[in-house]
């Protein structure tokens, strides 16, 4: 267990007070050699004092933002020119940012309290974008969800929006603040004799003050299809009827919602339809397969749990293999000082001796901090050749590939089968 970090601060419009303005911090973690959020900090709410306080936060670094939880919408307000202008009350990232890739990011080390993290709000000009879906033979794609995400993956939450498209297929996003987007739109599932989800996107920029139109047509989704192996020794099989797969998306606005139709019959051939464009793994939902794992998914020649597929014009894919396996290795062992004695001071770091594996979410990198006696353990890393080695206590998430190469030097280089159980101690120098 560590000692949860501090930050406080207040929010303020022109130096008053703001109270009902949604504070949080969010943890950016390095995948590969990039910087993305890892994860966003329970939010909490100024008071009527402005005053803001989160805590318990892990160290590592930070950016903190909030917005409005109560907005007045659009408001028509004279711009520096004496001109009326369509604002409203935009998101607020420290120190006095109007958006993600301008804020400061600073360290939070263990325990550290960080006061004076003022925000400060922003009203800016922004726009609304009219369109219109329809099917590729012309009918109105009514009741089609619509939703706008930015292109930046640092905060979404505050810029995002999301209609329903109207019975003649319009719709209306409003108070759209300028920057890059992704419209994503899917059809309504209930829409008579359209069967699978079909899809339509398009990417576009806004200034924030001009007005936009754009059609999006419907079209199929593409299939993906392949066969289940199962490797096991001694755990049950699970019954092809309670067994369920499901599709992950890792693009942007359709990360968590992928509503493709899955079959899966006796023989272990499954098929998801209605499959969006994107970027995507195969994963098993485990409570429907107890002592089950996925140990490989290959997609023409690839394995997709550390390569993932992509979809892109409706194409097709038939021949996935997804084997499972009910035997899993397991890293573990104890980390002593020069003295002798067990340290708990320190990050314990497993990564793939190949660095092809240094890739965004890979499952082949992982941190933990051993316990007070010293003992750490990785469960589930797949059979490979792995580097095992010792940290400093503040290093978190998922170490750039530099960091990797840095600690490649003086370890231990170790290599599990599979379903391996290993013990092997480490000390700190």
């Amino acid at each position: 267990m560590f000692r949860g970090g501090i930050i406080t601060g207040m929010v303020d419009d022109g130096g008053r007070p703001v109270a009902g303005i949604r504070v949080m911090a969010s943890r950016l973690e390095p995948l590969s050699d990039g910087e993305e959020v890892q994860l966003t900090t329970q939010p909490t709410e100024t008071d009527e004092q402005g005053l803001y306080r989160l805590a318990g936060l892990p160290p590592g670094r930070y950016i903190v933002f909030g917005y409005p939880t109560r907005s007045a919408g659009e408001v028509t307000r004279k711009n520096g020119l004496g001109e009326d202008e369509v604002v409203m009350a935009s998101g607020l990232y420290y120190p006095n940012a109007s958006g993600p890739d301008t804020a400061e990011r600073f360290a939070l080390d263990t325990g550290e309290e960080r006061p004076g993290i003022n925000l400060h709000l922003h009203w800016v000009p922004v726009a609304r974008i009219n369109g219109v879906v329809r099917f590729a033979d012309g009918q109105p794609g009514s009741g089609a969800r619509v939703q706008l995400e930015p292109e930046s993956r640092v905060d979404s939450e505050s810029r995002s929006g999301q209609t329903f498209a109207d019975a003649n297929g319009r719709f209306e996003l409003k108070g759209v603040v300028a920057g890059s987007y992704k419209i994503v739109a899917h059809s309504n599932p209930s829409a008579p004799g359209r069967g699978e989800p079909q899809w339509a996107h398009t990417t576009m920029s806004s200034d924030g003050r001009t007005p936009a139109a754009v059609t999006l047509v419907l079209e199929p989704g593409a299939t993906v299809g392949g066969i289940v192996v199962f490797g096991g020794r001694s755990t049950p099989l699970p019954s092809p009827d309670n067994f369920k797969l499901w599709l992950g998306s890792l693009s942007g606005s359709l990360m968590y919602d992928v509503p493709s139709a899955f079959r899966i019959d006796e023989s272990g051939r499954f098929t998801f339809s209605g499959v969006p464009p994107g970027h995507f793994t195969i994963n098993i939902q485990r409570e429907t397969a107890p002592g089950w794992t996925i140990k490989s998914e290959f997609v023409n020649g690839r394995d997709a749990l550390d390569f993932p597929f992509d979809i892109w014009d409706r194409g097709d894919i038939s021949n996935v293999v997804i084997t499972f396996t009910d035997r899993h290795t397991e890293l573990s062992g104890t980390v002593v000082g020069t003295d002798g004695r067990p340290n708990s001071d320190c990050t314990v770091v497993v990564f793939a001796a190949d660095d092809r594996y240094w890739t965004p979410r890979s499952r082949r990198i992982k941190t933990v901090r051993p316990d007070n006696n010293g003992r750490f353990n990785f469960s589930g890393l797949p059979a490979g050749e792995y580097v095992l080695t010792v940290g400093e206590p503040n290093l978190f998430g998922r170490p750039v590939s530099s960091m990797l190469r840095i600690l490649r030097s003086g370890s231990i280089v170790t290599t599990l089968r599979d379903g391996e159980k290993k013990t092997l101690d480490l000390q700190v120098r």
